[in-house]
């Protein structure tokens, strides 16, 4: 996707497009403001039983405004997740706690990259 996909409103057209969709296998969604709120949207979405629908092995979010709030939500949709392999956040902004929610879920995951966090916990 394109950037100008923007909180709720992004989210909801994400949602749209792969409804539109039998098969989705990867969402790359970089340079997008979903922020949070957005984010939650998303992924409340693809941890529904429609959502699981679609074996997504990979997301990226780089540059998506993602906090706390948004990062629960992620750590959320890797539980029982079982398509996920690749994970991209960079330029996300979060405390240790959340991070930690993420990789303490036994998932599928084979890449999980996290770049150019808040400079806090400078994670690069």
């Amino acid at each position: 996707m394109d950037s100008g996909l923007r909180s709720v409103a992004g989210a909801k057209h994400i949602i749209e497009l792969i409804l539109s969709r039998r098969m989705v296998t990867k969402l790359i969604l970089g340079n997008n403001t979903l922020s949070d709120d957005g984010c939650i949207l998303l992924f409340t979405f693809l941890s529904s039983p429609l959502g699981r629908r679609y074996p997504i092995s990979e997301i990226s979010l780089n540059a998506n405004r993602i906090g706390d709030r948004g990062l629960a939500a992620i750590a959320a949709y890797l539980v029982e997740n079982t398509t996920l392999t690749e994970l991209f956040l960079q330029d996300v902004s979060f405390d240790l706690f959340s991070s930690g929610a993420i990789a303490d879920h036994p998932t599928e995951l084979i890449h999980f990259r996290l770049q150019y966090c808040d400079p806090v916990y400078a994670c690069h």
